[in-house]
């Protein structure tokens, strides 16, 4: 009898086992016979948790089908049965956890399985899936997202859900675009949507100045320092343009008044408007109008943000030709030497022209929210390079103020420019609560001209 011989089979046996245990750890992934053992054992385990799986995604699919039904008031168990009295297989509906998109391409093409597609996502994807799928779609492209609250809703449940709805993820498809009210409750709804409290915010800026300003310093170990603390200086500064705005007692104010504070690091801006004619009564914006608030340019500053000052310049178009680059230079070397005071008429200037820009762009910033700036009466300005500066200087640096009639923002036609030159304003506002008459009398100082 002739020798058989199985040298190619036994070597093709031997490839495949290995083949299918490659990326295996130590031996099992090249050793034969290890590699063999651990093949055989991972086909015994991929049959048992094959059934597990379905066990574990049906257990999933119940969960997550049962969180969808009861947001509309109705169990897993009710949901199903309804299903089945309409005669309806249980896997009528589905949830598919799927992000992929090539997924959903090839699912629309099912046109076997599917009847009906209802598509919600961006106006990209509905137009990909109008062009690859097969089966008959209820599409949107460029739709409206509507709240309707009814006049059996909860009404303050009815009232998070918009604010949530349009504030949450405002960028998103889902986001709400047009707000319903039924007629029976709309005196007692709109009032309040997009209604702003201000008091929890300052309560957090004056923990964190407390703790991170004043802590972070160590300026006091005391145990009992912070309930010491009246106020945090932008807080203070705020009321004192409050008190000059509005008068105390026999004491008149100064009318509508607009802050100017030009800093090493932000620029902020301080308004108290009275809102005239129909702007008094109604809201014509989804979120009210700010009458009395401060907004902080954190990127406009004059050393360790002068940078940004030029490249907000830059984006407003507000630099001469070849000005940039002679700014940029000038800016890093205030940031590098944050300490630094200019020596020169040349480097004044330029401390100047940083400063003009960064009280031009912050009052775009602050005058674009919708408020009404024409009758301010007063235009303070704060801050060294102003305290310091010269009548030159200062004008050159608040004329913004009054005459920026291409920055998209309502000027005040007929203010007057002063300087904080005594840093009043701070001193007035921790005054304001327990003594208000001479907070505002303290403020008479800025009526006069320095």
């Amino acid at each position: 009898m002739s020798r058989v011989k199985r040298s190619v089979h036994a070597r093709k046996k031997r490839r495949k086992v290995l083949k299918e245990a490659k990326g295996y750890f130590g031996r099992k992934h090249s050793s034969y016979r290890f590699a063999k053992e651990q093949v055989q054992r991972s086909g015994m385990y991929a049959y048992r948790d094959r059934r597990n799986r379905k066990r574990d995604m049906r257990r999933l699919w119940i969960e997550r089908i049962n969180a969808a039904s009861r947001i509309h008031g109705m169990p897993y168990g009710r949901f199903i049965a309804g299903l089945k009295a309409a005669g309806l297989p249980e896997a009528a509906a589905q949830l598919v956890a799927l992000a992929d998109r090539a997924a959903v391409g090839e699912l629309v093409t099912l046109d076997d399985c599917i009847d009906i597609v209802v598509p919600r996502g961006g106006k990209a994807l509905i137009e990909r899936l109008m062009r690859e799928s097969r089966i008959p779609m209820i599409k949107h492209l460029d739709g409206v997202c509507h709240v309707y609250i009814d006049e059996r809703a909860d009404i303050e449940k009815a009232i998070r859900i918009a604010d949530n709805a349009k504030t949450q993820r405002y960028g998103t498809c889902n986001t709400m675009e047009t707000l319903l009210v039924a007629e029976g409750i709309a005196p007692r709804v709109l009032p309040e949507i997009g209604r702003l409290d201000p008091h929890p915010a300052r309560a957090a800026i004056r923990d964190v100045f407390i703790h991170h300003v004043i802590g972070g310093k160590k300026l006091s170990r005391r145990a009992d320092f912070p309930a010491m603390v009246r106020a945090a200086t932008p807080d203070a500064v705020l009321a004192g343009v409050e008190v000059l705005a509005d008068g105390a007692g026999d004491v008149p104010g100064a009318g509508d008044v607009l802050v100017v504070d030009v800093g090493g690091a932000t620029t902020d801006v301080y308004s108290v408007v009275t809102p005239q004619g129909e702007d008094a009564v109604l809201h014509k914006e989804v979120v009210e109008v700010m009458w009395r608030s401060r907004t902080v340019e954190g990127d406009l500053g004059m050393r360790w943000s002068a940078g940004g000052v030029v490249d907000a310049a830059a984006a407003e178009r507000l630099l001469l030709p070849g000005e940039e680059r002679i700014l940029r230079a000038v800016a890093e070397r205030r940031h590098a030497d944050t300490g630094f005071v200019p020596d020169t008429e040349e480097e004044s200037g330029y401390d100047a022209r940083l400063a003009e820009l960064a009280v031009t762009v912050a009052l775009r910033r602050h005058g674009r929210g919708g408020k009404d700036l024409r009758e301010v009466a007063l235009v303070v300005g704060s801050g060294g390079v102003l305290r310091h500066g010269s009548p030159e200087l200062r004008n050159q640096v608040l004329r913004p103020a009054t005459h920026d009639l291409a920055g998209g923002w309502p000027v005040p036609e007929h203010a007057r420019a002063v300087v904080d030159v005594d840093y009043v304003l701070a001193a007035a506002g921790l005054l304001a609560s327990d003594q208000p008459e001479t907070a505002v009398r303290l403020l008479r100082s800025l009526a006069t001209d320095h």
